[in-house]
């Protein structure tokens, strides 16, 4: 039927509020773990400094910004 407008039933239309619910949770969830499990990659176990990897991550994301990269030997 073109032109038509076809509503879902309430008990449908229920179900799917609470499955996008679930998922944006989920997906909220994953979002926190994630950055939980960069930040302990990022940081030595034992003394809580940050490593290589940080090191390399935080050089990357310098050299990436020209503003924030000088030339070499300028006063």
């Amino acid at each position: 039927m073109r032109g038509s407008v076809y509503e879902w039933p309430s008990s449908t239309s229920s179900a799917l509020d609470t499955l996008l619910s679930e998922i944006q949770f989920a997906s909220d969830q994953r979002s926190r773990m994630d950055t939980l499990i960069r930040s302990y990659a990022a940081q030595d176990n034992k003394t809580g400094l940050n490593n290589r990897l940080f090191f390399d991550n935080q050089l990357a994301t310098l050299l990436d910004d020209p503003e924030k990269v000088g030339t070499h030997g300028s006063s």
